[in-house]
């Protein structure tokens, strides 16, 4: 790795915020849409979300609204219950960081 590629990196692990969504929550965002063949790009643009909004979202560097999370679960097709599933993973994964 070269010497910048890992002053990146060890400033990315140092500086990422504590609330990133879930793993479990990110990792159905990206399986579904891997399973529907769609870039992140293609992601953005059908959600009309920046296209770095999915891809700090995914790698887990920033937590976003409900409101983009929405669109994001619209386009992927998500089951309401599946969407309350993933909501209540949120929230406990928020109340446990909350705590420390």
């Amino acid at each position: 790795m070269l010497r910048e590629e890992k002053k990146k990196y060890e400033y990315v692990i140092k500086n990422k915020k504590r609330n990133s969504l879930p793993a479990t929550v990110i990792n159905e965002i990206k399986d579904a849409r891997r399973k529907r063949a769609l870039t992140q790009a293609e992601l953005a643009k059908r959600a009309d979300i920046s296209r770095f909004t999915v891809k700090y979202l995914e790698r887990g560097y920033r937590k976003t609204s409900y409101k983009i999370l929405r669109k994001i679960f619209s386009v992927l097709e998500f089951s309401s219950e599946k969407v309350f599933e993933l909501i209540a993973m949120i929230e406990e994964d928020h109340k446990v960081l909350q705590k420390k």
